[in-house]
């Protein structure tokens, strides 16, 4: 039989079960509607509602961030499967167009420079390989347009949730040592 502490911890376990995919259904919503409106709504009224809304908020915290954790490594996979997808067809490496270390500036990859690039280094591509590079490069930036929008919505709705929790413990800092300053009668003896 489980004892108290192992039943609070397996409700507190529930708890943030449920409070995970609460935040992913809305922070799904916020990147399909693009705007952090509801979330910070969503984040006011549970803050009201909660007796320790600073671990709350660190909770909240961890969970939008393994979604932009997420997001991220979607767009790492989205430029390598593109990088390879051209290696494979066409033995066309663009990897020095797109460094994996300015990953969140691959939406920015002008075509243009792309196809002049691929034109000069691989002069010998039929217009039919040239017209598919086109087309891999444009839905690849386009989708990594997308990828990059969504994860700079997350990292705003991180920074509040951020913001929120320093408010907070400021705040219980604050009346913690105004408590500590006030006179009690224990004081009073000593």
């Amino acid at each position: 039989m489980l004892d108290k502490a192992a039943v609070y911890e397996l409700l507190a376990l529930a708890e943030k079960n449920v409070m995970q995919s609460e935040v992913g259904e809305l922070l799904e919503t916020c990147i399909v509607q693009q705007s952090a409106s509801r979330f910070e709504t969503y984040i006011q009224a549970k803050v009201m509602q909660h007796d320790a809304p600073v671990d709350f908020l660190q909770d909240l915290a961890e969970s939008v961030h393994q979604h932009m954790v997420a997001l991220q490594e979607s767009l790492f996979e989205l430029r390598a499967a593109t990088l390879q997808s051209l290696s494979d067809r066409h033995q066309v490496d663009l990897v020095s167009l797109a460094p994996a270390d300015l990953i969140e500036d691959y939406d920015r990859l002008e075509l243009d420079e792309a196809l002049a690039f691929v034109a000069t280094q691989y002069p010998d591509l039929a217009l039919t390989d040239m017209v598919s590079i086109c087309h891999i490069l444009h839905n690849s930036v386009r989708r990594a347009g997308e990828i990059t929008q969504s994860i700079r919505l997350v990292r705003q709705i991180l920074e509040y949730v951020f913001d929120w929790t320093e408010a907070l413990s400021v705040n219980a800092i604050q009346n913690y040592w105004h408590l500590a300053q006030k006179p009690s009668p224990h004081n009073l003896i000593h």
